[in-house]
């Protein structure tokens, strides 16, 4: 008798032991691919940041009146922004964005929540001229009407105009 109830303790610290380590692996394999999300969802937002970035230098040495559009959506974004030099956007960005104010400068810059620097600020073949993109003012009509998976989305109308090139950025819901 003494010798079952020693062989069922054993069989229970077993059991515990293998639910804990299942517990553990479960947690650790979960993190990593909500880890593995967010490097894609960031990669997906640099890689549009660039496909603007270039377009924009490309149309520095268009003539004037080209054209062309483009979609961009993401999430986490605090702004795309023009400034004259490579620095922050100002602390007024969320109310900037939802009143679609433009910018001119010699600098297109991206910065993503929760970040004290840019994460990239490229110096433009010519002046632009861009509206601000990214995270609106919480409570706003546009932010409630992007909050709902978290991202926002622009149509981008990319035009040269005379000794500049605008970027124009228009919600869309």
């Amino acid at each position: 008798m003494l010798k079952e109830k020693g062989l069922s303790t054993s069989i229970w610290i077993w059991i515990i032991g293998g639910l804990v380590v299942a517990m553990l692996t479960f947690t650790m394999t979960f993190q990593s691919l909500v880890s593995v999300g967010e490097t894609s969802s960031r990669n997906e937002v640099v890689d549009d940041f660039n496909t603007l970035r270039n377009t924009a230098d490309l149309y520095c040495s268009r003539g004037q009146g080209s054209m062309t559009t483009q979609q961009i959506s993401f999430s986490d974004v605090r702004a795309i922004y023009t400034a004259d030099s490579k620095k922050n956007p100002p602390p007024e960005t969320p109310n900037y964005i939802s009143n679609s104010k433009t910018e001119k400068g010699d600098y297109l810059c991206l910065k993503f929540e929760d970040t004290s620097d840019p994460y990239a600020c490229h110096e433009m073949k010519c002046s632009i001229n861009t509206t601000y993109m990214g995270t609106p003012l919480k409570g706003t009509d546009m932010y409630i009407l992007g909050s709902e998976d978290g991202s926002f989305s622009f149509n981008v109308q990319i035009e040269k105009k005379a000794g500049e090139v605008r970027i124009d950025a228009k919600h869309r819901p």
